[in-house]
């Protein structure tokens, strides 16, 4: 680091010139301000986990007689006078049927602005693991591969995706010409107080929109910790009737330190996007994975059956190429990964997650001596972008028995898509060693979908 120093600032080694003792304490100083433990210190180190023994959070049923006697003594609010099933209907319509981000990432940044980097402490040294939780907002027409929001920051990022009936450039359209109409108009008193009141007033409807269409604190943890019987009635439903979308590893690998067992296991639809990142730039560094690349796939998506057991919808979204290799450090250059063994890793990955779900019904269902037990995994999806698609798959699309096209993307706009069933062959005590019809999963060719002008507002492609 010394010769480096000199280097940079001028002061070659031949000079043999040395430094002042107070330059030497100030380099002593930058140097303890990160300790080398500090910097060695692997993410997953601070991790944050359930507590154990879990506090009293999770309500245990009360006595109905105790119940009925509290009940006497402070009558309830008018809500709770409704019959149970009148307030389910109402829990329904308030908290499911959306698609919600749920992930623990790894970042500097620190934002309490739904999509927005404003105020956030962007410090590398800053970086920490955080919660993230929205309501999903990307176009009805764009499939989950052309989802942004959690990536957060200004256009081009996801903000174009949000509220696509108002764009920015529609908005300073719009104060223009409310501007310029006001100029003309010379019978008006203060301008710039009234400019300046209406600017507040949109600030707040913005930031009222943010709260209402996106995050889902206020109205979901707000409703939640209202009361120990709110709590009982709606926590499994947000869980277990909501589209749930996950893009960390972490989630992944380390479910049962982050989620509840009773929530994870609520689930019934799940969306996983795995980036190229998660399995190559960061997988060592913020998930412990030494091995990255198909390694790492295989080591997130493996996890599914035991992290989520009871899923009836699962789709596997894996963006990019699926083209990078390991860096070749004397060459300088990164290899490129063989077709063929691609295909081979990631068929034989989600065959291994759907037998797996297929033992856990069979298992729960023979402890339980019923047929009812846990649903199978009805609809099973692994969805790759069109150029990895092609490149990984096209001979298994070819040689397929069953394809299937959607040609909506063609009249509508929007994601067009092609797949092809993979029959799995379960496990000889499941099924009696046979494969079932709809034993499987199918495999989607995603094409290139491009936002439309007056739909999103916006001109920027989302080919992928």
């Amino acid at each position: 680091m010394g010769f480096l120093r000199k280097v940079l600032t001028g002061k070659f080694p031949g000079s043999r010139r040395r430094r002042s003792e107070a330059e030497h304490r100030e380099h002593e100083d930058a140097e303890g301000e990160f300790p080398a433990a500090a910097v060695r210190r692997h993410a997953l180190d601070t991790l944050p986990r359930l507590p154990t023994p879990r506090r009293p959070i999770t309500p245990i049923p009360a006595d109905p007689q105790q119940q009925q006697q509290q009940q006497q003594q402070h009558p309830p609010c008018y809500f709770f006078r409704l019959p149970p099933e009148i307030r389910l209907q109402i829990y329904r319509l308030l908290l499911t049927g959306r698609e919600i981000h749920l992930d623990m990432r790894y970042t500097a940044a620190d934002t309490t602005t739904p999509h927005s980097i404003r105020g956030a402490s962007l410090s590398p040294h800053g970086r920490r693991w955080r919660w993230h939780a929205s309501t999903c907002h990307r176009h009805p027409a764009a499939h989950p591969l052309a989802d942004r929001c959690t990536w957060g920051g200004g256009l081009p990022t996801a903000c174009h995706l949000y509220r696509p009936t108002r764009s920015p450039q529609h908005e300073q359209h719009q104060k223009h010409q409310k501007r310029e109409g006001e100029e003309q108009d010379e019978g008006e008193g203060d301008k710039e107080e009234e400019e300046e009141e209406e600017e507040e007033e949109e600030e707040e409807e913005d930031n009222d929109d943010d709260d209402s269409e996106c995050r889902v604190g206020r109205e979901v943890m707000g409703l939640l910790l209202a009361c120990r019987l709110t709590y009982r009635e709606c926590v499994g439903l947000v869980y277990g009737e909501n589209v749930m979308h996950v893009g960390s590893g972490a989630l992944l690998l380390h479910t049962e330190a982050l989620l509840p067992r009773e929530r994870a296991a609520a689930v019934r639809s799940l969306v996983v996007r795995v980036a190229e990142e998660a399995a190559w730039d960061y997988a060592d560094e913020h998930l412990g994975l030494r091995r990255p690349g198909l390694d790492a796939y295989h080591a997130m998506l493996a996890r599914l059956p035991r992290a989520f057991p009871r899923l009836r919808a699962l789709t596997v979204a894996l963006h990019g190429s699926l083209r990078r290799g390991r860096v070749r450090w004397r060459q300088g250059e990164r290899e490129t990964l063989d077709p063929a063994q691609v295909r081979h890793r990631l068929l034989e990955t989600m065959d291994a997650v759907v037998r797996g779900y297929n033992h856990n019904n069979h298992h729960h269902n023979h402890n339980n001596n019923n047929h009812v037990g846990v649903p199978e995994l009805a609809e099973c999806v692994l969805a790759l972008a069109h150029d990895a698609f092609d490149r990984v798959m096209g001979a298994d699309r070819a040689a397929a028995d069953r394809v299937q096209e959607s040609k909506e993307g063609r009249v509508s706009g929007s994601s067009g898509w092609v797949q092809f069933w993979r029959p799995v062959t379960v496990a000889p005590g499941a099924r009696g060693g046979e494969a079932a019809p709809e034993t499987g999963y199918w495999v989607r060719r995603v094409s290139p979908w491009e936002a439309d002008d007056d739909r999103l507002g916006t001109g920027l492609s989302l080919s992928l």
